[in-house]
C-alpha cells in the first residue's frame, strides 16, 4: 500500500497544482493514447493466443504510473462486434484486424496487428457515444467495478481496494480525473481505507476527491468534508479550514444531516 500512497500524494499534488496555477486541463478531455507495449504467444493446452499488452496515457493528466491492460485477440474482437452492433453508423469506417487461416503467430502478423489496435482503440475512444458506453467501459474497467463494490458490501476491504484501484486509474486516463465517473470509485476507496484504519490513506484520497468535485457531484462536499474533520481528529491535524467549509456549505442550504460516504458508497449502483 506504500507505493499506491506515494502515488497518490504525487498525484493530488499535480492536482493542486494544476488548479492553483488556473489551468484548464481538468475541464479538457485530453488526449488519450494507446501504445501496445508486447506481444506474447501463450499456450493452453492444445491451443495458443497472443496476449497483448497495452499502456494507456492521458496528455495533459496525471501519469505517475504505468496503466496497462493485457488482452488477447478474442477480446478485441468481442469488442469490434458489440459495437458495430450498438452503434452501426458511428462503427461503419473503423478498421479492424481479421483473422487469417494461417500465420496468425508470425512475428509480422503479431506487429501489425499491435499497430491496428493502438490505432482501433484511439479510434474508438475518440468518439463521445462510444467512449461513455457500457461496452466500451466493460473492455477496460467494468468488472473491477462490480468486484470492488461487491466486496466492499461483504466487508472484504482489502480486495474491494485492488479492485477499485485498478478501475480508479482506467477511469482517469480514459475519461478524466475530474469525469463524475471518477467521484464515486474514488468515493468507495477513501471509505475502504477509513475502514481499513488506514487514516492516513483515506485522508489523502478524500482530499484528492475534494479537489475533483464540481457541481455533477455536489452532494458529495458534504459527506467528505465530514470524514477528512474526523480523520483530522484521529490523526491529530488542524480541522479548523475543514469546519470552516462545513459551516458554509450549510449556510449555502447543504442537508447537514444526509447520509455518510459510507451510505452513499454502498449505495452506488454499478450496472
Amino acid at each position: 500500500m506504500d507505493k499506491m500512497f506515494s502515488k497518490y500524494i504525487a498525484a493530488e499534488r499535480e492536482l493542486r497544482s494544476s488548479i492553483s496555477h488556473g489551468s484548464e486541463s481538468l475541464r479538457r478531455e485530453g488526449h488519450v493514447t494507446f501504445e501496445v507495449l508486447s506481444a506474447s504467444v501463450t499456450k493452453e493446452g492444445l491451443s495458443k493466443h497472443v496476449v497483448y499488452t497495452v499502456l494507456i496515457t492521458r496528455t495533459p493528466g496525471m501519469n505517475s504510473d504505468d496503466v496497462l491492460i493485457k488482452k488477447r485477440y478474442s477480446d478485441f474482437e468481442k469488442l469490434h462486434l458489440a459495437l458495430r452492433k450498438a452503434y452501426v453508423t458511428q462503427m461503419d469506417e473503423v478498421s479492424f484486424p481479421k483473422k487469417l487461416i494461417a500465420g496468425n503467430f508470425t512475428q509480422e502478423t503479431i506487429a501489425i496487428r499491435s499497430r491496428a489496435f493502438e490505432q482501433y482503440l484511439s479510434h474508438v475512444h475518440s468518439m463521445e457515444t462510444i467512449r461513455q458506453s457500457l461496452t466500451f467501459k466493460e473492455f477496460f474497467y467494468q468488472d473491477n467495478l462490480r468486484d470492488g463494490y461487491k466486496y466492499m458490501r461483504n466487508g472484504d476491504y482489502k480486495r474491494s481496494v485492488v479492485n477499485l484501484e485498478n478501475a480508479l486509474l482506467l477511469q482517469e486516463r480514459l475519461l478524466g480525473p475530474s469525469h463524475k465517473e471518477v467521484i464515486p470509485t474514488c468515493s468507495a476507496l477513501t471509505v475502504c481505507y477509513n475502514l481499513m484504519e488506514q487514516h492516513e490513506m483515506a485522508l489523502s484520497f478524500a482530499e484528492n476527491l475534494l479537489e475533483r468535485i464540481d457541481n455533477h457531484s455536489n452532494k458529495y462536499k458534504m459527506p467528505v468534508i465530514k470524514l477528512m474533520i474526523r480523520l483530522c481528529w484521529r490523526l491529530g491535524k488542524d480541522k479548523l479550514d475543514l469546519e470552516n467549509k462545513l459551516s458554509d456549505l450549510r449556510q449555502q442550504g447543504f442537508e447537514a444531516d444526509g447520509p455518510t460516504l459510507h451510505e452513499m458508497a454502498v449505495k452506488t449502483k454499478i450496472p
